[in-house]
């Protein structure tokens, strides 16, 4: 039999590699975004990569043969701001403050200044590089159609009939006896989502563990991408007091315009991202995630503007320390890729159909 599927899947293969030219081929490689029209080779063929067929059912565009995706259809320009914020003050630093640093106007050489250099570059590629990854790789994505209603009715008809027991929510034991976990049916994913797994309506996908969805990154913040937003929020602030005083060193030294809006621009752009920071710190001491913590609030839209983040009593996933809390999450393995957007799958795969 599977024998039988892999020459199946080469005949498939091409079939849609003589339907398309090679430029049509090397765009669909680049980007695969929205549905395939209906009756052209490509929708009809047997087996076709599977971000292609992720791209159907999801609200993700692919990049690179599905390496890197992003959400299509929504506002982007949160995350091209802060990927505009991220490149302009390396150049600026590059060009103004590093010749100065290196040859520093007091006569004390490069030797007092180099390191300032060095760990101003390290910070800013750990945040670069991390910025990349949250954004683009995948959060944990759940697989679809992995319990599937049943199906009946009138001939000629096939209406999804939902069990009753799937509009229930079930509540499972834990080791602490006070305490417990709720599983819910998703229904437009059609999985009973394990516990702490929610549904974006963004992304329109089961995300494991999601704490929230980031527009400034334009994914959701799950299990397997949770560390490289912690990363870089941590990298962001560095990078940003690095640049405030090697910028204010210079500035003590002579008065010019470009220090005066390197202090001005990291002197600000440092306060969120170190409000995000210390805020999903006390968010992972605490054992919660963003969606944990907003069903414990009554009428907060921002839970990031909330006072005080409080313990839940009964919390399965609190350890009782802060440290291991923290510890936990930054050393927990990030869970296998459940959906992986290059397997080679068949056009019939029920993960691919809504």
């Amino acid at each position: 039999m599977k024998i039988v599927l892999k020459r199946l899947e080469r005949t498939a293969n091409t079939r849609v590699r003589m339907g398309l030219t090679w430029w049509q081929r090397a765009v669909r490689w680049a980007v695969t975004v929205g549905v395939e029209e209906e009756g052209s080779e490509v929708a009809v063929a047997d087996v076709r990569r599977s971000y292609e067929g992720q791209a159907q059912v999801t609200n993700y565009a692919f990049f690179l043969g599905g390496r890197l995706r992003t959400v299509h259809r929504a506002r982007r320009q949160y995350l091209v701001s802060v990927a505009v914020a991220l490149v302009v003050p390396p150049v600026l630093f590059s060009v103004f403050e590093v010749p100065w640093l290196l040859g520093a106007a007091d006569g004390s050489g490069p030797s007092r200044y180099i390191a300032l250099i060095v760990v101003f570059y390290y910070c800013w590629a750990m945040a670069a590089v991390n910025f990349v990854q949250s954004s683009t790789t995948g959060p944990g994505v759940l697989p679809r159609n992995i319990h599937v209603p049943k199906v009946g009715g009138p001939p000629g008809q096939t209406p999804v009939q939902s069990p009753q027991e799937y509009y229930n929510i079930v509540t499972l034991p834990t080791a602490q006896r006070s305490a417990h976990v709720e599983v819910k049916y998703c229904t437009a994913c059609k999985i009973w989502r394990p516990p702490r797994a929610s549904h974006c309506r963004i992304c329109q996908v089961c995300v494991q563990t999601q704490d929230h969805h980031c527009a400034w990154i334009n994914n959701c913040v799950g299990q397997r991408n949770y560390r490289y937003f912690l990363t870089f929020l941590t990298a962001t602030c560095a990078t940003c007091t690095v640049l405030f005083v090697s910028s204010a060193i210079h500035l003590s030294h002579e008065t010019r315009a470009v220090p005066i809006v390197l202090v001005a621009y990291s002197g600000i752009a440092l306060w969120y991202p170190l409000v995000l920071l210390v805020y999903h710190v006390c968010m992972t001491a605490t054992g919660q995630t963003t969606r944990e913590f907003l069903h414990t609030l009554d009428g907060v839209k921002n839970p990031v503007l909330h006072p005080r983040v409080r313990r839940v009593p009964g919390n399965p996933f609190d350890s009782g320390s802060y440290a291991k809390n923290v510890g936990r999450l930054m050393a927990q393995a990030r869970g296998p890729n459940n959906w992986p957007p290059r397997e080679h799958t068949a056009a019939t795969d029920w993960r691919l159909r809504r």
